[in-house]
């Protein structure tokens, strides 16, 4: 696992928002988690899939959320994990305790995962 500057940098500041501690190795695989959920999520309006195709990203669609929740329950002041189907803007949002944001849409829309 090699911790990236952007690791670090998020870190930083969901630690900020959620007010404990969080390190970068914490968030690394959810950084890469949500990266591959916003692949599909792009997919999803870009791709004309058939049948078969359409199945399997469903079943790794559901996967990644399923292993999304589990790396979000790791992360002290989470609360809950929105995912969203909209490859323009974050598709994978932390719910946090402290209700702190940084999406245009508000406590609501919690903290995007980026």
């Amino acid at each position: 696992m090699a911790i990236t500057k952007p690791d670090r940098a998020f870190a930083n500041e969901l630690s900020e928002a959620a007010g404990h501690l969080i390190t970068p190795s914490m968030i690394h695989d959810l950084r890469r988690l949500a990266k591959a959920y916003a692949r599909i999520q792009l997919r999803w309006c870009n791709d004309n899939m058939d049948e078969p195709v359409r199945k399997r990203q469903e079943a790794r669609e559901a996967a990644l959320e399923a292993r999304i929740r589990d790396c979000a329950t790791d992360i002290p002041g989470v609360k809950s994990v929105l995912f969203t189907g909209d490859p323009r803007g974050f598709t994978v949002r932390l719910m946090l305790e402290s209700g702190q944001y940084n999406t245009l849409g508000g406590a609501e829309d919690g903290w995007g995962v980026a």
